[in-house]
């Protein structure tokens, strides 16, 4: 979507986009806001030992680029910031640890259970699920990750990332599809096996 120039928007509504639709705009305002720095410690001090901010905004690269050129995050590293914030929902310390409090925790998680993309992760749970999750996309693969919930308890997380998808499969699938289908079933599979259904 085309906003018009000039307008304002809170910190708070910048935090929603740079989720729930991956707004890089807001992303890097956000990142400008904290500091790339600031932002590097807080993973490191949180144990995101592998993740890596080197920019606010992502540059336009080609797709055959190393990870060294850009912002990059692990599946544990993303696992692990999952599990901690929701932790961290009903246990002070950890909250604190992540240098916020449990209603804050709680506001994260809601604001990644609006997240607008839902072709990965809930696109083959049973409709209304509740999924805090936060999908990547980029020349090089399609992620997501994220809380699935049964009801008001947390049933499992989930970080799925793919790479190299190419831009056809061998029958003509398109690539980005066969990548959702994949991260969808293995949604599905761990629903059916932990008890969702």
């Amino acid at each position: 979507m085309t906003l018009t120039p000039g307008f304002w928007i809170t910190l708070r509504d910048a935090l929603v986009m740079m989720i729930i639709v991956s707004d890089n705009t807001c992303t890097g305002h956000v990142v400008d806001l904290v500091g790339l720095g600031n932002l590097q410690s807080w993973c490191e001090g949180v144990g995101m030992t592998a993740t890596i901010h080197r920019f606010g905004l992502p540059p336009k690269l080609p797709a055959d680029h190393t990870l060294e050129q850009v912002t990059s995050t692990t599946p544990n590293d993303q696992g692990l910031l999952l599990e901690l914030i929701l932790k961290g929902t009903t246990d002070p310390a950890v909250a604190a640890r992540l240098g916020s409090t449990p209603e804050l925790c709680r506001l994260g998680l809601d604001i990644l259970s609006w997240q607008r993309l839902k072709t990965r992760i809930p696109s083959q749970l049973p409709l209304g699920t509740r999924v805090a999750h936060k999908t990547g996309t980029g020349p090089r693969g399609y992620n997501d990750a994220g809380i699935v919930f049964k009801g008001d308890r947390a049933l499992y997380i989930l970080t799925a990332f793919t790479e190299n998808v190419p831009a056809a499969l061998a029958d003509g699938t398109p690539g980005f599809a066969a990548a959702y289908q994949l991260i969808g079933r293995m949604a599905r599979m761990a629903w059916d096996e932990l008890g969702g259904a």
